[in-house]
């Protein structure tokens, strides 16, 4: 009897002992490592951080100092994780935890960015406009639309958008009269400059031309009677695409055609969907509204 009891007691110390080394080994588990942060268009943050082996998913918290509190902000099954609509001027600290199956991580070492305010993003624009290198390197006239290259130099007109971080450039070719437009911006960390979708157009037949206040773009062609209009939305440094409008009738055809994006609509609705950009005030930079960049004159205008 007293060794059946003993081995009884013995069976039941093997199990708690194995029992308490499987849960043991079971909760450890890594935090996650090279955790970074970076500017997501403007005013969000992206977190990065490397894989943790065993980790089902991840919890991120946040804090406004390197020792404050962290609050969780957001739950992800992948290795990112993107922060929406932060306060802009204000520094975030994110720290990250590893979840696996029964347990979970310490949080891991923090990352710190800074969301810069509007103040200090329009700082960056103007520094960048003053650069005469970055403005080489980053506004360039492509080949115009008619097939001749851009050879000569150019002379640049531009525009602060009504209370948008944005600034349209008109770049004007010394040579041929081409015309293109661009944009230039904070996004992902850095002051970029992106090229309108249709490349340069012959200033003669319209060029680009912009409303400075409600950041609606477009684009004009009138050649041997053949009418060409295009529309844009003006925002996050890009431009994109409403309407495009196209046309024969002033040309010596014997089919007369009107087109919206592409569709052959009625002359009547063609007018009137038209008509609905007529209120607003399109201008080129290099007629009216633009200021001729000099790299001196970008403090008056852009602040």
């Amino acid at each position: 009897m007293k060794k059946i009891f003993y081995g009884f007691i013995t069976m039941v110390m093997f199990v708690l002992l194995s029992t308490t080394i499987v849960k043991a080994s079971s909760t450890k588990i890594n935090a996650p490592q090279n955790v970074k942060a970076s500017i997501s268009g403007t005013s969000n943050v992206k977190v990065k951080w490397s894989k943790v082996e065993e980790a089902k998913k991840y919890k991120i918290y946040r804090a406004t100092s390197a020792k404050g509190k962290y609050k969780k902000v957001g739950i992800s099954k992948t290795t990112s994780f993107i922060n929406k609509d932060l306060s802009r001027g204000k520094t975030y600290f994110y720290k990250v935890v590893a979840i696996g199956k029964d347990s979970k991580s310490k949080k891991s070492s923090y990352a710190k960015i800074k969301v810069l305010s509007q103040k200090q993003v329009l700082k960056k624009i103007r520094n960048a406009l003053k650069d005469k290198k970055w403005v080489k390197n980053n506004i360039k006239m492509k080949q115009s639309v008619f097939g001749t290259k851009i050879i000569g130099g150019q002379t640049l007109y531009f525009g602060k958008l009504k209370n948008k971080e944005l600034v349209a450039i008109e770049a004007v070719s010394e040579e041929n009269y081409s015309v293109q437009m661009f944009l230039v911006g904070y996004k992902n960390g850095k002051v970029v400059a992106t090229s309108s979708t249709e490349g340069p157009m012959h200033y003669f037949h319209g060029g680009p031309y912009i409303d400075l206040n409600s950041g609606v773009a477009g684009i004009g062609s009138l050649h041997m009677g053949y009418e060409y209009n295009k529309y844009f939305k003006v925002s996050s440094v890009k431009f994109k695409e409403l309407d495009e409008f196209q046309n024969n009738a002033g040309a010596m055809s014997d089919d007369t055609f009107y087109q919206i994006n592409g569709k052959k609509v009625s002359q009547k609705k063609y007018n009137s969907t038209l008509k609905k950009y007529s209120k607003y005030n399109f201008t080129s930079l290099q007629i009216k509204g633009g200021h001729k960049l000099n790299g001196k004159n970008v403090d008056k205008y852009v602040k």
